[in-house]
């Protein structure tokens, strides 16, 4: 391309760029605080700005656009006026990951390029958070994340630690669910309260610590039993359910013993008599502590959370 196109090309996308500005500053017009003058305040109050779904796509859509004008007219002087404002608003949307965890579109995408990229990662490397240019913080990671939230307005801390958990639950119940399932009541019951305006905000933010504590003791509990993949911890925790605390662990190895040889079987998920046996082998532990019909079940459920976690 000659530079006298680029010329063009930069001449007529800036029109474009004032207007994608100008939308996105709009976007935001309704939070109080300087975007300028209180910087932190205008990014945690546009966090919680955006939760409903309508509004965060109809941010992700606007940044977009302004973004693609921004690499477009960039490295042009014209530019650098909105740069202040490109950080902001593309940390805005970098941040907003750790709030909602399940909108798996809040992240620099591939179709954004590399020059956008590596003006995002160097500003947020100068000002420390290099953290966020990698996958979102779990709740799981409970010094990180105390790290995270550490700054925020309670109002924020609340919306990050109550999607946090619902989306580690909501993962969890799949692949763990004799674990996760009376968390998941726990928080149903919290956010109920919240709803209903029968549980302080204090109070509420440390239940959701207690319940943050019980997920990340789970793999250090797990652990210290000897049960170091996600599979070992989920059928151990099913385990607990039948078992008790004392004779878990022994049932747990027990069960893991007698079906090694069909774990080893490439494919066994899918194949129908390497599953039958397995049932077979299960129910023999099980019965032990509760009847027939109650092990068939359960050697059911056992099998199921084998296959979810077959990558563990």
């Amino acid at each position: 391309m000659r530079p006298d196109d680029i010329l063009k090309n930069i001449n007529e996308e800036y029109p474009k760029l004032e207007l994608n500005h100008t939308k996105l500053v709009d976007f935001f017009r309704p939070l109080k605080p300087d975007r300028l003058l209180h910087r932190d305040k205008y990014i945690d109050e546009a966090i919680r700005f955006i939760e409903p779904i309508d509004k965060r796509d109809n941010f992700k859509e606007v940044l977009k656009h302004f973004n693609k004008s921004v690499a477009i007219v960039l490295p042009d002087v014209k530019a650098m006026k909105f740069f202040d404002d490109f950080k902001l608003y593309n940390e805005i949307k970098l941040r907003a990951r750790n709030v909602y965890p399940d909108d798996e579109e809040l992240k620099v995408t591939k179709d954004e390029s590399q020059m956008l990229q590596g003006l995002i990662d160097a500003h947020l490397r100068s000002e420390g958070i290099e953290s966020l240019l990698h996958k979102p913080i779990s709740i799981i990671d409970k010094d990180k994340f105390k790290e995270e939230i550490m700054n925020a307005s309670p109002a924020t801390k609340e919306l990050k630690m109550r999607n946090n958990l619902i989306h580690v639950i909501k993962v969890g119940l799949d692949k763990n669910p004799d674990f996760y399932k009376p968390l998941a009541e726990r928080l149903e019951a919290l956010l109920k309260e919240r709803e209903d305006d029968r549980i302080t905000q204090i109070n509420l933010l440390k239940a959701f610590a207690d319940i943050q504590d019980v997920i990340v003791n789970e793999h250090r509990e797990g652990a210290a039993k000897g049960f170091v993949t996600e599979r070992q911890i989920a059928v151990y925790n099913t385990m607990k359910t039948i078992y008790g605390e004392e004779d878990a662990e022994a049932a747990t190895n027990s069960l893991f013993d007698s079906i090694d040889g069909e774990l080893g079987i490439v494919g066994w998920e899918g194949k129908g008599l390497v599953l039958h046996e397995m049932e077979k082998k299960i129910i023999s532990i099980l019965k032990d502590k509760v009847d027939r019909p109650a092990a068939k079940v359960k050697a059911k459920e056992l099998i199921e959370v084998l296959k979810r976690n077959k990558d563990a």
